[in-house]
């Protein structure tokens, strides 16, 4: 900013030289010093202001003239100042000061608007919501302080597909607007111009492209191929597109040049939502997504097995489902049993549609090893393999073969009992007198005899019994003797 007083400078300095010498130091009446008087500030055009104001009684020196918002100053020797390089519709303030070379005076701030020019160019211009035939133009107001009264916005047109043109053209106050009737697959330019007081600016040129005549794919089907693969088909929209986009689920979309595609790698037994969509550029259309499920398969395995009420001849099975979406039909569950105490082996089966089920005719003290398998509409899958022990029983009568009477001692000899029903832990050897009287002895269920002492002379019946982890066994048959 320039203050256009300074070119006086010089013829100033001339005539103050002359007025001194002319005086030759004559006493003069000394008037009053103060600041400048009625300062005025004027718009001369979008960029320029002129301050005038009335000097004090007596003249200053000079005068500065300040912008109250900045570090602008100037120096004026005369009356007046044209200030320009100013920014059009803005205020500024300003202070003219005489300066009497020890001591200013400043006057009140005075505040002068510049006036209305012809605005810049909109900043930038957007489309949104196009469609085939129409589009919504945004844009931002230029970078001006003047008010905008309103845009003009003219727009033409060039079909890209047929030798068709044509243009449009309308007002508006706000900062966008709608384009209609155009037609598809179109090349858009559009002219977005301000208008100030001072008339419109230059236009601010941007262009865009309506849609084609588009769609989505059409009559999408799913067929299930395998337990892990899905054909999926569909028909063209009228205007091919690019290329088809497929997707699983919330999956990204697979590009695809055809008609129909292979989904593989999927679960079986599995039902997804699968979408097919037409992609023409940065376009997309979308058909309804469609559901399609895998077929069966045979399953895995059941998760897992537990034995529960465990008796002497039968136990209870409880298990987990297998990890599979199939259904599953029934499960097929076989078992075998070995006895633990004889050479004595059987086999049973039975089917369940739950996981449960109870194995029975067992024998006491037997090892069971039980296979269950799930089945689906495609069959049996593999088994899953566990084993328990059903509980001892009491034993069976051992059998005497011989006692043997040395003076007040008895020897017993015995064969184990034909039903053992688990691990012999002790014998019991039992005398008992004719008087009522007992005398018994234990002796470990490795041993086959035992001996007693201190026996009277009499008569005794002898037996002996045989104690697994379930208890006592019968007593065998009873021998009696004489000591």
């Amino acid at each position: 900013m320039l203050c256009w007083s300074r070119v006086l400078l010089l013829l100033y300095v001339l005539l103050l030289a002359a007025a001194t010498e002319d005086s030759g130091g004559a006493a003069m009446s000394h008037a009053e010093e103060g600041p400048p008087l009625n300062v005025i500030v004027e718009a001369v055009s979008g960029t320029a202001l002129n301050m005038s104001w009335d000097p004090p009684d007596e003249e200053p020196q000079y005068y500065e003239v300040t912008d109250v918002r900045d570090s602008f100053n100037e120096l004026a020797y005369t009356t007046y100042c044209l200030i320009d390089e100013l920014q059009p519709c803005t205020t500024y303030f300003y202070t003219v000061t005489s300066d009497y070379g020890s001591i200013q005076y400043s006057s009140p701030p005075t505040s002068g608007t510049t006036l209305a020019s012809v605005p810049p160019p909109p900043l930038n211009c957007h489309f949104g919501h196009i469609t085939t035939n129409s589009m919504y133009l945004t844009w931002s107001a230029p970078d001006t302080a003047c008010h905008i009264r309103n845009y003009n916005i003219s727009w033409s047109w060039s079909s890209l597909w047929e030798d068709e043109h044509d243009s449009g053209e309308t007002l508006s106050t706000v900062t966008h607007t709608s384009l209609s009737d155009l037609p598809p697959y179109a090349n858009v330019t559009v002219n977005i111009a301000a208008a100030t007081d001072a008339g419109f600016g230059p236009p601010l040129t941007c262009w865009s492209v309506t849609q084609h005549d588009r769609g989505a794919p059409q009559d999408v089907t799913v067929t299930a191929v395998s337990e892990s693969a899905l054909r999926v088909s569909w028909d063209p929209p009228s205007e091919d597109p690019d290329y088809y986009s497929i997707a699983v689920g919330t999956a990204p979309g697979v590009p695809v040049y055809t008609t129909s595609y292979i989904l593989e790698g999927l679960e079986p037994c599995t039902e997804y939502e699968i979408s097919v969509a037409s992609e023409y550029g940065n376009d997309e259309y979308m058909a309804t997504p469609v559901m399609g499920k895998t077929l069966d398969s045979v399953p895995p395995p059941p998760l897992n097995c537990d034995f529960d009420r465990i008796t002497t001849n039968s136990m209870y099975l409880t298990w987990s489902a297998p990890d599979t979406g199939c259904y599953i039909r029934n499960y097929n569950i076989s078992w075998s049993w070995s006895s633990l105490w004889e050479d004595e082996h059987g086999s049973g089966e039975t089917l369940s549609t739950g996981t449960h089920t109870s194995v029975w005719d067992l024998p006491a003290y037997a090892i069971v090893t039980v296979n269950i398998a799930a089945a689906t509409d495609l069959g049996f899958g593999p088994p899953l393999t566990c084993w328990n022990v059903t509980q001892q029983d009491k034993p069976g009568p051992p059998v005497i073969n011989i006692i043997e009477i040395n003076g007040n001692v008895g020897i017993v000899f015995w064969t184990p009992p034909e039903e053992v029903n688990g691990v012999i832990i002790y014998y019991e050897i039992l005398f008992e007198g004719e008087r009522g009287e007992s005398i018994s002895k234990s002796v470990d269920g490795t041993h086959l005899s035992g001996t007693v002492s201190d026996l009277q002379n009499g008569n005794y019946d002898v037996t002996v019994r045989a104690e697994t982890a379930a208890g006592w066994g019968e007593e065998s048959v009873a021998w009696s003797i004489v000591v």
